[in-house]
């Protein structure tokens, strides 16, 4: 997800289960891109949390949720499945790839082993239809998060400046550049010590800060001491 775009919602998408003559009894078969699991059809047996936990364990899925409402007296409910995040080292190929909106085609419910205890015994009163909830305004599941290139012979991304992670997914950059520091509890030199063989003078700078691409100046200290804010104040505090 490019952390620069705000307000995105979650892939998500509703599995309804439901029979028209007795209980369900039996297994399904979720399937997102090929990678598939079976899980039990009566929500009587299987909780959202355990149905959550296989489809997190699919090696295309890093993380999901599951809700569900009000079981039906036949055992089958409407699941929704809430998408939090893909891997960060994505399975797509050029078959089957999305860039964190995956059709409602790549989504399959099969029957596996299914009946209804009922005298009609029989898996085609049994439906499982998947359908969209959640399917616009997403997280985006981009190369590099957008924010770097990847070496595709390595599977590496290099992030540009001021973005870090494996997939350059953080731009927090809190980390400092460069830090001097003593160890010595009886310390008494310089941590930094600037050093001009040129005598005092106007015309050269001991420090000098820039901000910004267009490198506008921050502060000075000059060659014959004075110290030139060009933006900002000085405050003491005690």
């Amino acid at each position: 997800d490019d952390p620069l775009t705000t307000n995105q919602d979650y892939r998500v998408i509703s599995m309804a289960i439901s029979s028209d003559h007795g209980t369900i009894k039996g297994s399904l078969q979720f399937s997102f891109f090929g990678e598939h699991f079976s899980f039990d059809a009566n929500t009587n047996v299987i909780s959202t949390d355990s149905l959550a936990e296989k489809i997190k364990k699919l090696p295309n899925v890093a993380d999901a949720s599951v809700s569900t409402g009000e079981a039906q007296s036949s055992g089958g409910s409407i699941y929704n499945i809430t998408f939090l995040r893909w891997p960060t080292y994505p399975l797509e190929n050029n078959v089957h790839y999305h860039s964190g909106n995956p059709s409602l085609a790549s989504f399959e419910c099969n029957a596996v082993d299914l009946e209804t205890q009922s005298w009609t015994k029989s898996s085609n009163d049994v439906t499982c239809a998947i359908n969209d909830v959640v399917n616009s305004n997403l997280r985006e599941y981009a190369t590099c998060s957008k924010h770097g290139s990847c070496n595709k012979n390595l599977g590496l991304c290099k992030c540009d400046p001021g973005w870090s992670g494996v997939a350059c997914q953080d731009n927090r950059d809190v980390v400092d550049v460069q830090e001097f520091s003593s160890a010595g509890p009886f310390f008494a030199g310089n941590l930094v010590k600037l050093k001009a063989l040129r005598d005092f003078s106007n015309e050269f700078n001991f420090i000098e800060a820039v901000s910004g691409q267009n490198e506008d100046n921050m502060i000075s200290v000059r060659g014959d001491g004075s110290i030139i804010m060009y933006h900002g104040d000085i405050r003491m505090k005690s």
